[in-house]
């Protein structure tokens, strides 16, 4: 074997037995037989117990049999199914074998032919584990009879579908070893007192397997209300026990007075829960099936009409142990629940009652279908410590608040509409003493809302600081701008103030256009700072009064790529160099410096191109006079392919209002 596997092998032993804590990759887990998972009873001895349990209640059964065929009730089926059920799948190999030994055990004693030994316990061992795989199947978890669900699968598959298998193979086995049975007197013999077996039998195994963790662990109220219910159910039980012993006696069951004892039962199905139903049930067919013998012994039910009484009865505590420990089950569950229920009701009392927000459950008041007052449901101790306002539950806001309809309208209004249309809204309202409450207002049923309280008076405060400090920052970056561009207006005097106006009109056109505030402030920048790369140009060509020489020109070209590397490595929140750069290109591909068309360029690179050239032309140059808004409006209109039609439209609009700036 390698080694890694012999490692993974070794740690899965010492897991399962708990005695040593196993490192992994993770750590030290700590596998103490305090709390490992570890078996709490050897497998041998569990197997030992069960062959001579098994042998003891056939023993059982036999003696409490009023039939010649077999036993009125069968206990080794309930114990074997109920072994199985409760035992991990790794052990039903050696606990199958200890269960066929003890039938075996029992056959011998009883002076069976071999071939009629093997053939029983084979339908008896197959019955068991059928019914204990179907069950398992259909639970899929621990079984303890605790829920209608378990007990419905366990009475459905173990009590009354695996016996069919048995039965049918006991039969077949009758019928082979013994010429001339009856065959149909051997199947329902068989298979009624198996499923009797499993019910009285089988139910107080998984019921108390179930319980027994409790009763481990010591839960202190739940260990009591255990011993209390048992012993409710017995002390139910017994007497129940006695009159069904004397109602069964005669002719083996053969009485109508045997219904006086389902009153027992239904008190054991409701008081004594999973455990005590299945120990009060035993005990009353105990008693049934002990009235039976001392009544009615196995001479005197020869007859069809006393075996037919026998079936009865047999069937009586069949159909009633179900009915038994279905009642209990559901029960149980609904207690479990109830509980469940209660301790979440708790868990979320204690949450609501330490958050530290304030929590108010109001229902609106309605006047002639407007919101008029609220009545308070609910509150929680920071409501009170939040708002200051005590001793508010059931009463109406007037009082707590008096006036504040008027005061305070927007509370409300927000209310009102919350509570009627369910949507949720969030508003910051005065509250007392000069602090802030922040509401959330959420609406769990129509007319009713749940106000969240919370005081941000602090936090406004900050948030009202941190804006005025980006507002500060915002007016500082553009007075630093600005500086900037006067650096570049103070080298030609001709355009001192071109780039104030041109950031001017690019912001007005991005307004007229309905662009986003982000856009605005973005425009802005770019426009204090587009021509930032004259600073690279020499001065005297900037102030040169006469036409430029080609040579000169192209110096002139360069200066939007200058601005760029200017302004690159500036870190602005918007791509202000990269609009720099693209201002002067134009959408038909002849503008500079990279020749960019439509939508390679950028749209506030657009629009400062169209406010640059209309205040260019309407300004005064060193070259030339100014031209006017018109003659501007004329020139960039004469050329619609070279500028954005949507901003050569807002731009139209602005000079037809006279709201240029210029």
């Amino acid at each position: 074997m390698p080694f890694g596997l012999f490692r993974r092998s070794l740690a899965r032993e010492l897991r399962t037995c708990g005695t040593l804590p196993v490192h992994t990759n993770e750590g030290v887990i700590d596998l103490s037989p305090a709390t490992g998972n570890r078996r709490s009873v050897p497998l041998w001895l569990k197997a030992v117990a069960i062959a001579i349990g098994y042998v003891a209640l056939a023993e059982l059964g036999n003696l409490l049999s009023v039939q010649s065929t077999f036993a009125t009730f069968w206990p080794p089926a309930g114990l074997l199914v109920a072994v199985l059920l409760i035992s991990d799948r790794r052990e039903w190999p050696a606990l199958i074998l200890a269960g066929l030994l003890g039938n075996i055990a029992s056959d011998l004693l009883h002076g069976r032919a071999l071939l009629a030994i093997a053939g029983f316990g084979l339908a008896n061992i197959v019955e068991a584990v059928t019914g204990a795989t179907l069950v398992a199947v259909l639970v899929a978890r621990k079984v303890r009879l605790d829920s209608l669900r378990q007990v419905m699968a366990f009475a459905a598959v173990a009590a009354v579908l695996a016996p069919v298998v048995g039965a049918t193979l006991g039969t077949l086995v009758v019928s082979a070893t013994t010429p001339g049975a009856n065959w149909w007197t051997v199947w329902y013999t068989w298979w009624i007192g198996d499923a009797l077996g499993i019910v009285l039998v089988g139910s107080v195994i998984l019921s108390v397997s179930g319980a027994w963790k409790d009763l481990r662990q010591g839960h202190g109220a739940r260990v009591a209300r255990l011993r209390r219910s048992i012993v409710q159910a017995v002390l139910v039980a017994l007497p129940f026990a006695v009159l069904a012993f004397f109602d069964f006696a005669p002719a083996g069951g053969g009485t109508s007075w045997k219904f006086l004892v389902t009153p027992g039962l239904i008190t054991c199905g409701i008081v004594g829960g999973p455990v005590g139903a299945a120990l009060g049930l035993l005990i009353i067919a105990l008693g049934g099936v002990g009235g039976m013998v001392f009544g009615a012994p196995i001479e005197s039910v020869a007859s069809a009409v006393a075996a037919t009484h026998v079936l009865q009865a047999q069937a009586f505590f069949l159909v009633g142990g179900i009915a038994t420990l279905a009642l209990a089950g559901v029960i149980s569950e609904d207690r479990v629940h109830a509980r469940e229920a209660r301790h979440a009701a708790e868990r979320f009392r204690l949450l609501f009652d330490t958050m530290r927000e304030g929590v108010a459950y109001c229902r609106m008041v309605l006047q002639d279908g407007r919101p008029v007052d609220w009545v308070f449901l609910q509150v929680n101790e920071a409501f009170t410590t939040i708002t200051g306002l005590d001793d508010v539950v059931g009463r109406h806001a007037w009082e707590l608040l008096p006036g504040a309809d008027a005061t305070n309208p927007e509370m409300l209004a927000n209310f009102g509409r919350t509570a009627a249309t369910g949507e949720p809204t969030m508003f910051d309202t005065p509250g007392s003493s000069g602090t802030t409450w922040r509401l959330s207002v959420t609406s769990p049923a129509r007319g009713d809302f749940l106000a969240v309280f919370e005081d941000v008076t602090e936090r406004v405060a900050e948030e009202r600081a941190l804006a005025e400090s980006n507002r500060r920052l915002e007016k500082m970056v553009h007075d630093v701008a600005e500086a900037m561009g006067s650096v570049v207006e103070a080298r030609d005097a001709y355009t001192q103030g071109h780039q104030v106006r041109v950031a001017g009109l690019a912001l007005k056109i991005a307004r007229e256009m309905g662009l986003s505030e982000t856009t605005f402030d973005e425009i802005s920048l770019a426009g204090l700072l587009h021509d930032i790369g004259k600073l690279r140009v020499p001065a005297e060509i900037l102030t040169k009064p006469g036409t430029l020489s080609t040579a000169e020109m192209s110096l002139i070209r360069e200066h939007p790529a200058q601005g760029y590397e200017i302004l690159r490595h500036i870190d602005f929140p918007w791509p202000v160099a990269e609009i720099v750069r693209q201002h002067h290109e134009r959408s038909d591909g002849s503008g500079y410096p990279t020749g960019l068309q439509g939508d390679e360029i950028m749209l506030s690179a657009r629009i400062l191109a169209v406010a640059d050239v209309i205040e260019a032309m309407a300004s005064h140059r060193p070259y030339r006079p100014a031209l006017g808004l018109e003659k501007a409006f004329e020139e960039i209109g004469s050329y619609p392919e070279r500028y954005d039609s949507d901003v050569l439209a807002a731009s139209r609009r602005l000079y037809e209002r006279g709201e240029t700036g210029l």
